[in-house]
């Protein structure tokens, strides 16, 4: 049986560094054309620092995309564990308003061949959204056998609640 692969939509919605990679491809290409559209004068110039930047971001989601998919198709499945987790909050003032920005992340503990190790996952959105409520829970990671360190958290690759038993 062929190990499930997470398509282009869940990577892009689930994977935070795909998405800024996605994200560095088109913003300056977009900022060239309303540069081009407002003041032509400065094409040239803008070009000549948005479309290498451009490059870096294509160049850059393209091997994300690859590793990510490689990662799930020739990869094993092991049990992690949730150690704890972390809610991170930036505040900004600006101009007079407060802004808000919040990062999630868990450290997973798990075995991969006798081996402990531990590793520390931002996650796209808050724990709870992924079924992820409470330390000491259980669920699916996949790694290379050759790279261990790089892990990723199945369900929320592929957008299955963890509770249920396999799909």
């Amino acid at each position: 049986m062929e190990n499930q692969v997470p398509t282009f939509r869940q990577m892009y919605f689930n994977d935070l560094a795909f998405k800024s990679l996605l994200q560095l491809a088109y913003g300056p290409i977009f900022f060239l054309i309303v540069v081009g559209i407002v003041e032509p004068m400065f094409r040239l110039i803008i070009a000549s620092f948005t479309i290498p930047l451009s490059i870096i971001g294509i160049l850059g989601s393209i091997y994300r995309y690859n590793s990510v998919r490689a990662t799930f198709r020739d990869g094993i499945t092991v049990k992690g564990k949730m150690l704890y987790r972390e809610n991170i909050v930036t505040e900004r003032s600006k101009n007079s308003s407060d802004v808000r920005k919040r990062a999630y992340f868990i450290t997973v503990g798990y075995n991969v061949h006798g081996v402990e190790y531990k590793e520390r996952i931002r996650l796209p959105g808050a724990p709870y959204f992924f079924g992820i409520n409470h330390e000491g829970q259980e669920f699916d990671l996949v790694l290379k056998e050759t790279s261990p360190k790089n892990v990723l958290i199945k369900h929320v690759y592929l957008d299955y609640d963890p509770t249920i038993p396999n799909k």
